[in-house]
Parts: structure tokens; sequence; C-alpha cells
């Protein structure tokens, strides 16, 4: 299974000459059965380049956004969210518990708010929250490592791939 399937002729002809206008009274994938209208034939020999050219730059793209999609995946299972507001919050947070570690007449907003609610103690609150905020930046950092690593080495293979049969047989990435 082909981790993204190649673009036909026909789409290829719109990336790459998008003033053309073609048909196509059968299979796309094949270039006899392209009607050029007209228009001036481009060569298969140039429109297999083309299309070589257009699948790696999709497959090139599709690995960028599903490196973005794990790590939203990864920071939801961390920290319970993939919300910037929220995420942001919790740095904030942190750095209340930090500032009211080495000084406990520190402003704390956030966590003063939030055990009005709770009925905890920001006394008790703020070692939690500098521990807590610890493990999820490394295991974070981890994770974010390893995607990265995984994306920078997929892009690398299929810069080194040739042949439409080599990225047609691309697997993709191995986010695990």
């Amino acid at each position: 299974m082909s981790y993204l399937p190649a673009p036909n002729y026909i789409e290829t002809i719109a990336w790459k000459y998008p003033t053309l206008h073609v048909s196509c009274a059968d299979d796309p994938m094949l270039y006899d059965s392209i009607n050029w209208m007209g228009e001036i034939a481009i060569t298969k020999t140039q429109l297999d380049v083309d299309q070589f050219e257009l699948y790696k730059s999709k497959i090139s793209d599709r690995i960028r956004k599903d490196a973005t999609v794990q790590r939203f995946k990864r920071t939801n299972m961390v920290l319970g969210t993939d919300d910037p507001e929220q995420i942001r919050t919790y740095e904030e947070k942190n750095d209340e518990a930090v500032a009211y570690a080495a000084d406990n007449l520190a402003p704390t907003p956030i966590m003063t708010a939030e055990t009005s609610h709770t009925g905890e103690s920001v006394d008790g609150l703020a070692p939690m929250v500098v521990t807590q905020y610890a493990a999820a930046k490394v295991a974070l950092r981890t994770m974010f490592g390893n995607i990265e690593g995984e994306r920078r080495r997929s892009l690398y293979i299929i810069g080194l791939y040739t042949t439409l049969t080599q990225l047609e047989a691309y697997p993709g990435p191995n986010w695990t």
C-alpha cells in the first residue's frame, strides 16, 4: 500500500501547465487517453518527469503535515489538550508556581483562582504544578525529538528516490 497515491496525468498537467486545456477519454493514468483539445501535446517523457516532481512534492508535503498532526496527538496525550490557550495557561501557571516556590509572596492569580474552586491551597498546588510541568516537558521533548527525527529521515529518503516506482513503494513514516 502506497503512502500516497501517485498523481495522474491530468492532475500533473493542471499543476505544471495550468493554462493548458485537456480532457481525458478514459484512464487519466494513461498517456494515450489524454485529449489535447488542439493544444500542443506535452511529450510522455516530459509528463513523466513532471508527474514524478509533483508526486515527490506531494509526499514531502504530506510528511510535513503528518508530523504536525503527530505533535498535536502527542501533546493531547501528555497534556490532555492541544488547545494553544490551555497550553499557554499551563505555562503561565508553572511560571507562577516557580515564582511562588522562590517567594511565597509572589502573585499567583491563576493558582489562587483555581484553588478557590478546588479547595486546595496554593502551598499544595504549586509544587504539584512544577513537578507535573517538568515531567510533561521531558515527555514532550522526547516525543517531539522522535517525530522530528522521523520527519527528517523520511524527507531524506524521498529526496533520494529517482523513480515513480520508488515513490509508489514508499510505505510512509513510522511515527510509533
